[in-house]
């Protein structure tokens, strides 16, 4: 461990020297403006500043191997500006008039608040970091594109720098006196801005660290992020985050920190997502084209979330164009997508976009389609010979089809109003035949031939409600449903060629989940506080049915009901970030028995926007369970159910401890962790100490993820993915 800990800070000071920039010019009274445009091609530095104002400013001198932040102060000692670096950007600012009286000013409480959009579509940008860069004031938006930002200083003049994921940096100089009482800012899409003359590109980094403990997001459908088996799959681009894997190589289970995929919530517009793969593993279930943000939490810090033990992944659905209607079509080896967006009125209140996806293996079964098909039988089924089994070998003849779609409608009244409705169903379908006959065995006098199909499916759809009810004060309303179905349904034709004597067997289960979810919740800024309360509501109804030519039908029916009441608080300092929050669970199927969640989480800036000290403390539960995985071979379907005698609640515990570094161009995260889990059928405790270190590059001038390292030290083994 120390050495992990020396290395990763040899590394930060290595970082550190190589990013230093030293300054050698002979300058003969040039304007200031001039000199600053020339070093930014010379020593490649970017610079945010008034042309116009510091073009009355000249300077003369001689600079010798001058670091650049010395040889600013230089250049701006005899002007009335200063300077302040946010990431890799140098701003430049006037500097506060000394007639100002201070003492009175930094008793107002001053706010700025608005939206953030894509000027191109006019969508709402979730997740957007904000900042002011000389109050030291930041924020990120909601899931509406809103945010807040609060001064009680002395600064009158700004500038705000909005930074988001696949998106050119935004910066507007503003002052705090002279605000509107809301504004809306309109980010555009980094990749269709080009220079002039000189071809440029920045760095694009896949996963988007963000300070709260074990929170990352990420923009699946930049170009460069296009991760999976021939077409882009957010799910696959999520492993390659720290601290989440896969089974195998071809599973797009999201395994937290160890847990099982079963113990990892998939929201899609606030509702549930039971099924989470077409193809058994190969394809993610949600078109990437349909995500507009993803936010991964291996640590529950919001007391609205909740539900599973291991942690969530929530999904952003697109809500379509806002300006101009567009569509699409693609094309790949397995299957074929198309989307529709369009505006439904010409003021832009209104949107709708709708996207499907269906797999082409029912008629063309290309060499990638049978070798999926190899890779999932030898995953699921150990031959005799120990070799990788081939279906044209075993007399098979594979069907796996899978199809989804989504849609979603969305309507602003006013501005501060947002209404939406989304749908989603997925479907996946297996059929083979296999048989075994006398032929290819001497001692077999029986030939056999086996008949399976089996399937999943799942639909979903929520209607959503957010306003801004005052500056400070937001309510959010919301109510899903969700339906997940597992059958199969398999049978057997024998022949005993020695007895002539023919016999069919049959099996037949289908299994099903309603789930039913309401929420309303609150939320109230301050000026070091953002206070959240409110309830949560959630049904899920079971069923099982089974039927086989031995045994006469059998249906077994579940239904259990949680009321959540949750408040906390993010309470900000300069360089502290506390988080308290409480969950309070009334669940009914054990007579109305009551659970606790409490959650605490930390943050310190060790070095501002740079590194962080974080630390955490939860506990999750987990009220329904799947406790059958189904497979390709062996006919089970997916079955969960609620928390019985003989299924406890799933109780999570976890403590966190980690330091996270982030740049333009390095994200680095060392977390210490231990998690103990409670209500499986063993218990499991699982204590290790993970170090998650990855770098995105870009190559010429295409937004391209080179490289991306995962390592895991658990006692004395190490693994690198």
């Amino acid at each position: 461990m120390r050495q992990v800990i020396v290395l990763f800070i040899l590394l930060l000071f290595i970082h550190e020297l190589a990013a230093q920039v030293l300054v050698t010019e002979n300058i003969e009274n040039e304007r200031i403006s001039n000199v600053l445009n020339d070093w930014v091609s010379k020593y490649d530095a970017d610079f945010a500043f008034d042309s116009y104002e510091l073009a009355r400013y000249r300077f003369k001198g001689t600079l010798n191997s001058v670091p650049l932040e010395d040889a600013l102060d230089q250049l701006l000692a005899r002007t009335p500006f200063d300077y302040r670096q946010l990431n890799a950007t140098y701003i430049i600012y006037p500097k506060p008039s000394s007639k100002e009286n201070t003492s009175e000013r930094s008793a107002v409480k001053r706010q700025l608040s608005g939206r953030v959009i894509d000027r191109l579509s006019g969508e709402p940008l979730p997740f957007a970091s904000i900042g002011a860069v000389k109050s030291g004031v930041g924020n990120a938006t909601d899931t509406e594109g809103r945010f807040y930002l609060f001064n009680e200083g002395g600064e009158t003049n700004d500038t705000l720098v909005i930074a988001y994921l696949g998106y050119q940096l935004f910066r507007w100089g503003f002052d705090w006196d002279a605000l509107p009482s809301s504004c809306t800012f309109e980010l555009v899409p980094s990749e269709s801005m080009l220079p002039d003359v000189e071809i440029q590109a920045q760095s694009l980094k896949a996963i988007q660290q963000e300070t709260p403990p074990g929170v990352f997001t990420i923009h699946p459908n930049s170009s460069g992020l296009r991760v999976g088996a021939g077409e882009s799959d957010v799910f696959r681009l999520a492993q390659f985050a720290p601290g989440i894997s896969g089974v195998q190589e071809n599973s797009n289970g999201l395994f937290i920190r160890g847990s099982s995929s079963g113990q990892s919530q998939l929201l899609m517009d606030g509702f549930n997502i039971y099924h989470q793969d077409h193809f058994f593993g190969m394809f993610s279930s949600v078109n990437a084209y349909a995500v507009k943000s993803m936010r991964v939490n291996k640590v529950f810090n919001e007391p609205s979330q909740g539900g599973r033990a291991a942690g969530s992944v929530e999904l952003l659905g697109r809500e379509g164009d806002l300006r101009k209607p567009s569509s699409r079509l693609e094309m790949g080896t397995m299957s074929i997508s198309g989307a529709l967006e369009t505006p439904l009125d010409s003021s832009g209140k209104a949107a709708l976009f709708v996207c499907g996806r269906r797999s082409l293996t029912d008629y063309i079964k290309g060499p990638a389609y049978r070798e999926i098909f190899r890779t999932l039988y030898s995953a699921s089924i150990v031959s005799a010979s120990g070799a990788d089994a081939d279906e044209a070998s075993q007399n098979f003849d594979p069907q796996l089809l899978f199809q989804d779609v989504n849609a979603k409608l969305t309507f602003r009244p006013t501005v501060n109003q947002h209404i939406s409705a989304s749908f989603y169903a997925s479907h996946d379908d297996l059929s083979f035949n296999y048989a075994d006959t006398s032929s290819a065995e001497a001692v077999n006098v029986s030939d056999i031939r086996y008949s399976d199909e089996s399937g999943k499916s799942n639909r979903g759809l929520s209607l959503r409600w957010s306003a801004q009810l005052s500056p400070r004060t937001e309510v959010f309303n919301s109510v899903g449903y969700s339906q997940f179905r597992g059958y199969y349904f398999s049978t057997d034709s024998i022949r005993n060629n020695l007895f002539a004597i023919d016999s069919t067997q049959f099996s037949y289960r289908d299994v099903a989940l309603r789930d039913w979810s309401a929420l309303n919740s609150w939320k109230w800024h301050g000026g070091h506080h953002e206070l959240k309360w409110g309830v949560m509501f959630n049904y899920v109804a079971t069923s099982s049915m089974q039927r086989s030519s031995e045994n006469s039908d059998a249906t077994e029916e579940k239904a259990a009901n949680t009321t959540t009441i949750f408040i906390g608080d993010e309470i900000s300092g300069k360089r502290w970030l506390i988080c308290p929050g409480l969950r309070f669970n009334i669940y009914n199927l054990a007579d109305g028995e009551g659970y606790w969640e409490p959650r605490l989480s930390l943050r310190y800036a060790l070095v501002e926007t740079r590194m962080f000290l974080k630390a955490a403390a939860t506990r999750s539960l987990q009220f329904v369970q799947r406790i059958t995985n189904q497979s390709m071979y062996q006919n089970v379907p997916d079955r969960w159910e609620p928390a019985s005698g003989q299924i406890p609640v799933l109780a999570s515990d976890q403590l966190l401890l980690g330091l996270n570094y982030i740049d333009d161009r390095w994200s680095a995260d060392v977390e210490a962790y231990y998690k103990y889990i409670q209500g499986q059928v063993l218990d499991a405790a699982a204590g290790q100490f993970s170090t998650d270190i990855y770098k995105t590059f870009l190559l010429e001038t295409r937004e391209h993820l080179e490289s991306m390292l995962h390592c895991s030290l658990n006692s004395k083994l190490i693994k690198c993915f």
